[in-house]
């Protein structure tokens, strides 16, 4: 008897399929982008239950959309893992170097203070 699981229907990834892509997710493969949203598509398709047979009439096993769930999931955790570190890259990035904004107000800011001291510190009726 044939394993129909393993082998792939008509236009549905087989289980050893979704591994693959989990495991091209998980190892960063260089995916193109374009490729990337037509598999995280057509795993939702799966997932989603929007076409319950393979294209050819035979339904889709259920071990077959719990993998495509772990492919989707996996994928997940790699864009939050990505953003947290896009974000602590942006933040090093603005301690590193700020703007031309915020040097300018940085500065305007401790003319201005060092003016104020300059007022107290002064005795009263002189001009500084």
């Amino acid at each position: 008897m044939e394993d129909r699981e393993d082998e792939g229907a008509d236009g549905v990834p087989s289980r050893s399929d979704l591994k693959l892509i989990e495991q091209a997710l998980r190892q960063d493969w260089p995916i193109p982008p374009r490729v990337k949203r037509d598999i995280l598509q057509t795993l939702v398709n799966l997932v989603s239950g929007e076409d319950d047979t393979g294209g050819n009439g035979l339904p889709i096993p259920p071990r077959t959309r719990i993998a495509a769930i772990r492919a989707i999931a996996q994928f997940g955790g790699l864009v939050l893992k990505q953003q947290a570190l896009d974000l602590m890259r942006r933040k090093f990035e603005g301690k590193k170097e700020d703007s031309l904004a915020d040097l300018v107000g940085k500065a305007e800011a401790l003319a201005e203070h060092r003016e104020r001291t300059r007022e107290a510190d002064l005795p009263a009726g002189e001009v500084p």
